[in-house]
C-alpha cells in the first residue's frame, strides 16, 4: 500500500504495483567503478547535510502560497537516508538499486506532491537502469533520468511549466544528456550543470503553480521561486562540489 500522497496522483499506482514486480525479478548488471563509490557516499552525506541545513529557507518558501512543510519534508528524507546508510538498506554501489531506495524513501516519508513526484522519478529512473545498453554510464544515467521524467509527466500529469521540481530536472537532465558521450564529467561540467539548475530555479519564479498546495491559492504579489525546484538545486549543488573536487579539468 502507498501512502495516499502517491494514490491522489493519477495513475500512479498503477505503475508502482506493475514495477515493485519488475524490480523483484531483474536487477542491473551496472555498477559504479570502484574509484567512484566513496564519492557516491560522499555526496550522499553532502546532500543529507544540505537538506538539514536549508530546511527552514524551504519552509518559508512553501509559506508563501503553500503548506509551508516543503524542508520538513525533505528533511525526513535525510533522516531516512541517514538510517538507510547506517543499517545498509541504501546501497550505493549499483545505480539501480541505490535509486529504488530513494524512491521508496521519497514514497514512504515526504509525502505531497514533491514526495510522489520524487517516487516516481526515482522508481522509474531505476526501472530503465536494469536494461543498460549504451556505452557510457553518462549515456546510461541521462537515459534513466529521463525515463524518470516521462514517469511523472504520464503518471503524475505534471507538466514543464507547472511550477514544480519538474522544471529543474528537465533543463539539467537535457544537459547531461549534452555530455552522454563522455565518460565522466569534468569540473567544468558540474560548475555548468549547477548554473542551469540555479537559471531553471529563477525562471520558476514568472511561473503560475499548477500542482500541489500551491495550485489552489490566489496567487502573491511577490514572485518566490518554487520550494520543491529550489531542493533539487540545492541537491544537485551539494553533489556538484563532492565530484568536482576530484574530477579533471
Amino acid at each position: 500500500q502507498l501512502p495516499s500522497s502517491i494514490q491522489t496522483l493519477p495513475d500512479s499506482l498503477e505503475f508502482h504495483d506493475q514495477l515493485s514486480a519488475e524490480l523483484t525479478l531483474n536487477e542491473s548488471h551496472l555498477l559504479f567503478e570502484t574509484s567512484v563509490i566513496p564519492s557516491v557516499n560522499q555526496a550522499l552525506q553532502a546532500v543529507i547535510k544540505r537538506l538539514h541545513n536549508e530546511t527552514d529557507a524551504l519552509n518559508r518558501l512553501d509559506a508563501v502560497s503553500g503548506d509551508g512543510d516543503t524542508g520538513t519534508a525533505f528533511a525526513r528524507a535525510a533522516d531516512k537516508m541517514t538510517q538507510d546508510l547506517t543499517n545498509g538498506k541504501l546501497i550505493y554501489d549499483r545505480p539501480s538499486l541505490l535509486f529504488r531506495r530513494l524512491g521508496l524513501i521519497a514514497e514512504s516519508r515526504m509525502g505531497g506532491t514533491c514526495g510522489a513526484i520524487c517516487g516516481l522519478f526515482f522508481a522509474a529512473t531505476a526501472k530503465s537502469l536494469l536494461s543498460t545498453q549504451s556505452n557510457t554510464l553518462i549515456e546510461d544515467l541521462s537515459n534513466a533520468f529521463e525515463a524518470g521524467i516521462q514517469s511523472v509527466e504520464s503518471y503524475a500529469r505534471v507538466q514543464p511549466g507547472d511550477k514544480s521540481l519538474l522544471d529543474v530536472l528537465i533543463p539539467t537532465v537535457d544537459f547531461i544528456k549534452s555530455r552522454c558521450t563522455q565518460h565522466e564529467f569534468t569540473s567544468q561540467d558540474w560548475q555548468e550543470l549547477v548554473s542551469v539548475a540555479e537559471q531553471a530555479v529563477e525562471e520558476t519564479k514568472n511561473l503560475v503553480a499548477k500542482v500541489g498546495r500551491a495550485s489552489y491559492t490566489k496567487s502573491v504579489e511577490t514572485p518566490v521561486v518554487d520550494p520543491g525546484a529550489y531542493a533539487v538545486c540545492i541537491i544537485l549543488q551539494a553533489i556538484s562540489e563532492v565530484f568536482s573536487a576530484t574530477a579533471t579539468h
